[in-house]
């Protein structure tokens, strides 16, 4: 009876280990809403566990001093590093007196020490980048993104999209990182519509290259 209560009590506190780490900032509650538009069923609560894969620290972190741009970053509380959306976007000013962004092909986020120096760095690859993200803690990331899938679909006008909800444990040498994805089919003319980059939400500032 004691080996079983202490089986439940092991369980229960694994469930709820498991339970707190999928936590959805309120602050990125808009990439949902964006969503929203093409698929008006879709809720964090349908997003579902797809893998968790480890990040490990670099042994010599390359500097990337003077390279960064500051509206990319994104500092912990505590001060002594900060998350970086795309580490090879580039920034241009337009005649417009707004700001165009040029991503890489192969997007990569990363997490920096205050002197720029690269400490993790996650690729992910042409089909797949991160809108936006938001820091929880010093410890504990949130990014929101989205991943291209090959399409089954005979009609060229629709896309299989995986929405994706990275959320990151950083330790002292490695992150955890768990990946939750919801798939869904979408035309094409909706997709061009959606803003799921965080700039897009900020018109004020930023051209759209859907404009």
């Amino acid at each position: 009876m004691k080996k079983v209560l202490l089986s439940f009590i092991f369980v229960a506190l694994a469930f709820c280990v498991y339970a707190q780490e999928f936590v959805f900032p309120p602050e990125l509650n808009w990439w949902i809403d964006e969503i929203k538009k093409v698929d008006p069923s879709v809720s964090v609560e349908k997003f579902k566990f797809e893998n968790e894969n480890f990040i490990y620290k670099d042994d010599r972190p390359v500097s990337f001093k003077n390279k960064l741009y500051p509206v990319f970053k994104k500092w912990n509380f505590y001060g002594d590093r900060f998350a970086y959306n795309d580490i090879y976007a580039k920034l241009y000013k337009e005649k417009s007196g707004k700001y165009s962004i040029s991503t890489d092909v192969d997007s990569a986020f990363g997490i920096f020490d205050r002197k720029e120096n690269l400490l993790f760095e996650q690729f992910f690859g042409s089909p797949s980048w991160i809108n936006s993200f938001c820091l929880v803690t010093d410890s504990r990331i949130v990014s929101v993104g989205v991943t291209i899938l090959p399409t089954q679909l005979s009609n060229d006008n629709f896309l299989s999209v995986a929405f994706t909800i990275h959320h990151y444990r950083i330790e002292n040498a490695k992150i955890t990182a768990r990946e939750y994805n919801y798939c869904v089919d979408i035309k094409r003319s909706d997709w061009e519509n959606l803003k799921l980059n965080w700039y897009e939400q900020r018109s004020d500032y930023f051209e759209s290259d859907k404009e």
